[in-house]
């Protein structure tokens, strides 16, 4: 009797760990993106990025970003896998791409971005009456809690320059700018409404 018990606990314990959920790897993820590749009959090569799962959707699911090249008409190519059992599907409709921040760029600190000459320049310089300033300083609070939910360095900030001119800008660092590096133009064009946004160097009196 107590061998027959021993033996039904083994087996009830066999059952729970083979039913145990996995845990998603990026290779499994890329794995799953690449069978619905094969059953498109898409050939779109090797991801350019693989993004971990981000927040919950409103239905608490989790979602692995696998992101192709563009195609030749400039459209991006974007795979989710569900986190929970690996089914890789398109992205639904009005999805907004997130956009991976090289590890350099995190910088050592919290208080800071490695340094550089750039900044980049949001808005044109212009005179605003004192409500379209604080409107401009609400935008650049806005933009960094954006930017602190989708894995870019939060550092927009209005800048005054000597002329009295105010423009909302992304790296000034009191008395220096930043690196410059070129995710921070395409995470404008994802997620703002901000096209126009473009490198100055502070060295050359931008």
């Amino acid at each position: 009797m107590r061998s027959a018990l021993m033996l039904l606990m083994v087996l009830l314990l066999a059952v729970i760990v083979g039913c145990e959920q996995r845990e998603l790897g990026r290779a499994d993820v890329v794995g799953a993106a690449d069978d619905l590749q094969r059953r498109q009959g898409w050939e779109w090569g090797s991801p350019v990025d693989v993004l971990p799962p981000d927040a919950a959707t409103a239905h608490g699911e989790h979602w692995w970003q696998v992101r192709y090249a563009n195609d030749a008409n400039g459209a991006a190519r974007v795979i989710l896998v569900a986190a929970d059992n690996a089914w890789a599907r398109l992205p639904p409709p009005g999805y907004v791409q997130r956009v991976s921040v090289p590890a350099q760029v995190l910088g050592t600190t919290p208080a800071q971005l490695p340094e550089g000459p750039w900044i980049v320049l949001v808005t044109a310089p212009a005179k605003l009456a004192a409500d379209a300033d604080a409107a401009l300083e609400r935008d650049a609070a806005r933009l960094n809690a954006l930017a602190g939910q989708t894995g870019l360095y939060p550092l927009f900030s209005v800048r005054h320059d000597h002329g009295g001119r105010a423009a909302l800008v992304y790296g000034w660092q009191g008395d220096r700018g930043v690196q410059r590096e070129q995710h921070v133009i395409e995470w404008l064009a994802l997620r703002t409404t901000y096209r126009a946004a473009t490198w100055v160097d502070l060295l050359a009196g931008g």
